[in-house]
């Protein structure tokens, strides 16, 4: 292959790279430095088909796996570029300059201490975690200590994904054996194959469970300095010995023979190898966890702690970010990204309502898991006197964590999606001393944040926090103490969702649903939800947590113009019975000052439809979210008023019901209707089946939906 240096490299108008130095190579590839010290770049020649192969299963990996901490970046990628007359295939991938495991432990002749060990192996399970439970689990099948780096974030990260594969193969036949065997001689390393795939005489599945074979190898080199097997035939008798000397503690030692399982079903999967680091917490020495420090001034990670052979040492970078050892006695805080991520992980196996909102409060770049939201909704619903218990969870949480953009930012979303989809039971006023009022915690965000946006942002440790993110949490949680009042008002009257049940239930509560000051009140709010969705989607900055927020606003703005549409029309209805002497000046200017505000609130949400309609991360919203009509405003404003209907009682049930249709548009359902068939004890089970990867029941995929503004017909059909 042909020397790149000096070259330009120009992707996707976003990226222009000027390779500097080749600091690795392949058969058929090369990686080189660039002028931003951020990024690398991997050449690869496309004329080699096993090479092209290896890239195309990297843009695979880099197209599916949801970007993570400990898997290497590739913000881009390309398969033409043109270098020196010719095409190759190129990614842009996270520079991890201080290398690899292998080449810490071959070229620097490290000796890793517990504490070091154990950060490695929990790095690397959190990253197969993200592969492993994917809808369509990946299998990495070539993890070894060269393919584990060290990134600038002090943390170890998966690459190099040219071996993976999606394929899990259940049952290994004369059929099928012979390609099989040249897959794995392919894509895989003989020293670290599991015995599924050193014996396809075994009847074993060979799933993404080699993975946590390889695993145990890697553990095993990171504590021996050697290989566990030396053959094949080791491999497959399971022959492999542990030194019976007092280097490392019996919890670690344990981890070995669990990792390497001759028969994969008995492998741990990686949410039960978190839950053995949380199980084993309380024994593990507190020390070893506390060797875990923070960033120092180069911004490179330090780990701290007693060696294996009696005394204390750092790893830290010198200048040159080569890693050097250094004799220190100082004894630092335990690692927030560790301790505290770890415990957020585990708890998510072993509890129910507290694990669904730490699943949904993940402090990463995604909005929040909407899985997990539904199933805080529907507990909701099937046991509303947890509601209590939610909002306590929730402001533990937020107690926690004040001044986290991302965390602060996803409660919004959370609490939105809570009040809009859950029972009026979620309009609790929190006026008992053990109850948390969900306004008063908004009110304190709300506050808070105007406080940091006051005073400044140059302080802030957050680097996911600027003007915009800080201005956005608080007209977002402004927004939401607004709703929570105008529901609070209206609870005989609307659901969250603005669904009418509760009036439909109690139709004589005495309340009319088309009063003018009803009607005001929501186009007031509805006012504000527009002004809000305006400062949506200015810029890139947390992009995804952005569009899961525009996601909920196009569902409340879609729900609250329902209610409106069929309330102004149920009012122009009612002219024509009124019985008394009325002032038709009074009438006509309440009606027009309805249909001007309601016109100009509808023709600023269509635009915004159609700017979501264009974004890919907000497309699927399309599948659930009818198209505005175009009309809607003329077909209202020809309904005629004031015509004297004689002797005619008005029936508002006959213009108000969820059957009644204006240009297909309805009143939105109830979201209870649609899960009040789902067995709560089994739904709770499904936490289980997830980490296991078993299928979701079908009964959850009928009812649990994003929203609940299906038509009669179809719910009455999934029930």
């Amino acid at each position: 292959m042909k020397k790149f240096s000096g070259c330009i490299i120009e992707l996707n108008g976003s990226f222009r790279l000027k390779l500097k130095e080749q600091i690795g190579s392949g058969s058929f590839s090369y990686v080189y430095s660039t002028d931003d010290p951020r990024y690398v770049v991997k050449i690869i020649n496309p004329s080699d088909q096993k090479s092209f192969i290896s890239y195309q299963n990297e843009k695979y990996a880099f197209q599916n796996i949801p970007r993570h901490d400990n898997i290497v970046y590739c913000p881009a990628y390309k398969d033409n570029v043109n270098l020196k007359g010719e095409n190759y295939c190129c990614l842009i991938l996270e520079n991890c300059s201080r290398g690899s495991i292998i080449s810490m432990l071959v070229d620097k002749r490290m000796t890793f201490n517990e504490s070091q060990i154990y950060q490695i192996i929990l790095d690397i399970i959190l990253g197969l975690h993200q592969m492993h439970t994917l809808p369509k689990p990946i299998a990495h099948r070539d993890l070894k200590g060269e393919n584990v780096l060290l990134g600038e974030d002090g943390k170890f990260k998966l690459t190099d994904f040219g071996s993976i594969t999606t394929r899990m193969i259940k049952e290994i036949n004369s059929n099928n054996r012979v390609e099989i065997e040249s897959d794995i001689e392919k894509n895989t390393t003989p020293t670290i194959r599991a015995p599924e795939q050193c014996d396809l005489y075994s009847n074993l599945p060979i799933t993404e469970k080699v993975d946590i074979w390889a695993l145990g190898c890697l553990l095993y080199i990171l504590c021996f300095q050697k290989q566990p097997f030396e053959t094949k035939l080791s491999i497959i008798n399971g022959q492999y010995f542990i030194p019976k000397d007092k280097r490392y503690n019996k919890e670690l030692m344990d981890l070995i023979p669990l990792l390497l399982k001759h028969d994969p079903k008995e492998r741990p999967n990686t949410a039960e190898l978190i839950g053995y680091f949380e199980m084993h917490l309380n024994s593990i020495p507190t020390h070893l966890f506390n060797s875990i420090k923070h960033m120092n001034v180069h911004g490179h990670r330090q780990y701290t702690e007693e060696s294996s052979f009696g005394h204390n040492h750092d790893i830290s970078f010198n200048q040159d970010g080569q890693i050097k050892k250094a004799v220190s006695n100082v004894e630092s805080k335990p690692s927030k990204s560790f301790i505290s991520n770890l415990k957020d992980y585990i708890t998510k196996l072993t509890t129910k309502t507290e694990a669904w909102i730490l699943c949904s409060l993940e402090e990463n770049e995604d909005g929040p898991h909407q899985k997990y939201v539904r199933y805080l909704i529907i507990k909701a619903w099937h046991k509303p006197e947890k509601i209590k218990k939610f909002y306590s969870l929730l402001h533990k949480k937020y107690a926690k964590n004040p001044e986290s953009t991302i965390i602060i930012t996803k409660m919004l979303i959370v609490l939105h999606n809570y009040f809009k989809k859950g029972p009026n039971q979620v309009y609790v006023k929190g006026q008992a001393k053990d109850s948390i009022s969900p306004r008063d915690m908004l009110y304190s965000i709300n506050q808070a944040w105007k406080i940091i946006l006051e005073n400044g942002l140059e302080s802030s440790k957050d680097n996911k926090r600027n003007i915009y993110t800080t201005q956005l949490i608080v007209e977002y949680s402004e927004l939401l103490i607004k709703k929570f009042d105008l529901h609070s008002k209206y609870l005989k009257i609307f659901e969250g969702n603005y669904s009418m049940n509760p009036f439909f239930s109690h139709p004589s509560n005495n309340l009319t649903p088309i009063s003018a000051p009803v009607i005001e009140d929501l186009l007031k709010f509805l006012e504000l939800v527009v002004k809000f969705h305006k400062m949506l989607l200015l810029n890139n900055h947390l992009w995804k947590i952005q569009c899961s927020i525009a996601t909920s606003i196009l569902d409340e703005e879609y729900c609250l113009l329902s209610v409106i549409t069929h309330l102004i029309a149920s009012f122009k209805h009612a002219t024509n019975y009124v019985s008394v002497d009325v002032n038709a000046a009074i009438v006509l200017d309440i009606i027009d000052r309805f249909e001007e505000k309601f016109n100009k609130a509808f023709h600023s949400i269509l635009d915004f439809f159609d700017k979501c309609a264009q974004i890919k991360e907000i497309q699927q919203l399309s599948k659930i979210i009818q198209i505005l009509p175009a009309d809607l405003i003329q077909r209202i404003k020809e309904i005629p008023i004031l015509q004297n209907q004689q002797n005619k009682k008005f029936n508002l049930l006959k213009f108000l019901n969820t059957k009644n249709s204006i240009c297909g548009i309805k009143i939105p359902l109830s979201y209870g209707l649609a899960v009040q068939d789902i067995d709560l004890h089994h739904m709770i089970g499904i936490e289980e089946q997830i980490f296991n990867h078993q299928p979701m029941m079908q009964n959850q995929n009928n009812f649990v939906r994003q929203n609940s503004r299906e038509p009669q017909s179809k719910l009455s059909k999934n029930n």
